[in-house]
């Protein structure tokens, strides 16, 4: 065998052997792996990277990955759960949300039926400007306010407070775009710069209406927080939420949430930019902390020389448009970049496959675990996988109206037969 056919030849086994990597996370061996995933330390493979440039990533960090795209009419609810609910790959899903009656919720739309309603902002800031506050940084902050918006420290505390109504905040937006360039948030202290945005608020206290049009995608039909109305009134209470934020900005630092269960995403207007990390397999490429649940380490734009261990993090990297929904699966250290000027619905929810990763997680993004664990384990779903015949049940529900939710996913995980539902047992995990 001449040297030509030689090197052809091992360019396509090795060609062949790239192909078969998996899209799943590499691992790194640090941390156990949610559903053992394949413990592979590598870059991007080169159809991957070809990925990056086709969907114009930012190519800055070494082994995130593409988050791949699926066609919504063509995947199955068992398709979903066996490629991404249970080995925690995120996914974006084409083609279905514009079935969903929420899409029809258009900015126009919601400004005609919800613009007198008043929100505000204060959740959102809280921690962080409490902590600067508290540590002295009062006067480097309201330099970044006073820049930005013109207000002192504490005039800036006093309308993050009192908020404002839905349609001042869309002219609101419309002028911040005029009069400021987009900036680049690389400290805390920069995000008190950026435009305000609406962050995890409930949709019903300021637009109820729009629930009336609103269902789950047939893809998460089983949320545990339906089993139990006390565990609801804590973790569940304003879901679904509302995130609204203008092109060219940045909410909020990269982050965990409290309860850092598993979270769909319809992206209703805009378009944005997401980077996940799994927490557990990154516990020394993500530190340090910051205030609250937020980390120094920054996504968009990665300081290599104040944070060199960044560079080793993994995980993926990807583009929401509007009309498509997202999938983070649980225990998801996240940043995202507005775009566009975008309107967006959240729904977190709970279900086996999440289970695993958050009784691993510390406790501050764990909220309440114990609790759950003793609620779950009473009801013999702490251990519980789904069958092949329960999961083409859970398939066969379709889309579910929120009214319906509690009572659909209580008869969905309930004994066959006529046994009542606490009856139900399970093995050992």
């Amino acid at each position: 065998m001449n040297l030509g056919v030689l090197l052809v030849v091992l360019a396509i086994v090795w060609w062949a052997i790239e192909g078969m990597v998996t899209d799943r996370l590499p691992n790194r061996g640090k941390a156990s792996v949610v559903y053992n995933t394949p413990a592979v330390h590598a870059a991007p493979t080169q159809k991957e990277w070809q990925t990056m440039a086709e969907t114009d990533m930012m190519l800055r960090l070494p082994y995130v990955r593409p988050i791949q795209r699926v066609d919504g009419n063509t995947l199955t609810y068992e398709d979903f759960v066996e490629r991404f609910e249970r080995p925690g790959v995120p996914v974006v899903i084409t083609n279905y949300a514009s079935r969903l009656p929420m899409s029809k919720w258009t900015p126009r739309k919601l400004r005609h039926t919800c613009g007198d309603r008043k929100i505000t902002f204060f959740q959102q800031y809280q921690p962080a400007l409490e902590m600067l506050i508290e540590q002295g940084f009062e006067e480097e902050v309201n330099k970044v306010t006073m820049k930005a918006h013109n207000l002192t420290v504490q005039e800036y505390w006093t309308l993050l407070k009192e908020g404002m109504t839905l349609g001042e905040y869309m002219d609101y937006m419309e002028v911040w775009l005029k009069h400021h360039k987009p900036t680049e948030p690389k400290h805390l202290i920069d995000y008190f710069g950026m435009p305000f945005s609406i962050h995890t608020q409930g949709w019903k206290t300021f637009c109820p209406e729009v629930l009336q049009d609103f269902k789950v995608p047939k893809f998460f039909p089983l949320d545990y927080m339906a089993t139990s109305p006390a565990i609801q009134d804590r973790h569940r209470m304003w879901m679904p939420e509302a995130f609204i934020a203008p092109r060219d900005s940045v909410a909020y630092p990269m982050h965990l949430h409290p309860f850092s269960t598993s979270v769909w995403l319809q992206l209703l207007e805009g378009r944005k930019r997401w980077w996940l990390f799994p927490y557990l397999q990154n516990v020394d490429a993500l530190s340090p902390h910051q205030a609250g649940l937020t980390f120094a380490n920054s996504a968009i734009h990665p300081n290599y020389k104040r944070h060199p261990e960044f560079k080793e993090v993994q995980g993926w990297e990807g583009v929401l448009e509007a009309g498509e929904l997202l999938f983070m699966p649980a225990g998801m250290v996240h940043q995202v970049l507005n775009e566009e000027t975008s309107y967006m619905v959240t729904f977190q929810y709970l279900d086996f496959a999440g289970l695993e990763t958050m009784w691993k997680l510390p406790e501050r993004y764990a909220a309440d675990k114990d609790m759950w664990r003793a609620h779950l384990n009473a009801l013999g779903l702490e251990c519980w996988r789904p069958s092949p015949e329960e999961l083409s049940r859970l398939g066969s529900l379709g889309d579910i109206p929120l009214q319906q939710m509690n009572a659909t996913v209580y008869k969905a995980v309930a004994s066959k037969g006529s046994r009542p539902f606490e009856e139900r047992t399970m093995g050992a995990c």
